[in-house]
């Protein structure tokens, strides 16, 4: 994602506001990563596709679904590997991360779906565990209303 450096931030591009929330979903703990910054984004018709990318980890019985420390440190080298991809496709926004019952999801929302697709693509095709995308059309970011939305 193409960004402005950090002295050029512009309304398109706001500084990221990161809000850690977690919570509870079919009885399993959740974390979220989101960046809040984004909530209300008045240029959301700009980036109308939504990118989901999900990719298990390993947990424990202590931990119920959430991912070992050892996993923490692979997921975050990989989500480098993903918003280096997604960059290089494109201009859109990295909206945030969930991590529930053995999975760490990704969520952005990019203009330009083909380039974007292809780099994921080719991502996937190069790590040794499965990573699984989709790209849909929604324009009003309803897909991640509940990141912005949810009551901790």
């Amino acid at each position: 994602m193409s960004r402005p450096s950090p002295t050029k931030r512009t309304a398109r591009f706001p500084e990221p506001v990161p809000a850690r929330r977690e919570g509870e979903m079919d009885g399993l703990p959740t974390v979220m990563i989101v960046n809040t910054a984004l909530k209300g984004y008045a240029e959301a018709d700009e980036f109308p596709y939504h990118v989901r990318i999900a990719v298990g980890y390993q947990s424990n019985d202590a931990l119920l679904g959430l991912p070992t420390p050892k996993e923490i440190r692979t997921l975050e080298s990989l989500e480098d590997s993903v918003l280096a991809a997604v960059r290089k496709a494109g201009t859109g926004h990295y909206i945030g991360n969930t991590s529930w019952n053995g999975v760490r999801e990704y969520n952005f929302y990019v203009d330009e779906p083909e380039a974007v697709d292809a780099r994921l693509e080719k991502l996937a095709e190069q790590q040794h565990r499965p990573i699984q995308y989709e790209i849909q059309e929604d324009p009003d970011w309803e897909r991640v209303t509940f990141f912005f939305d949810y009551d901790q």
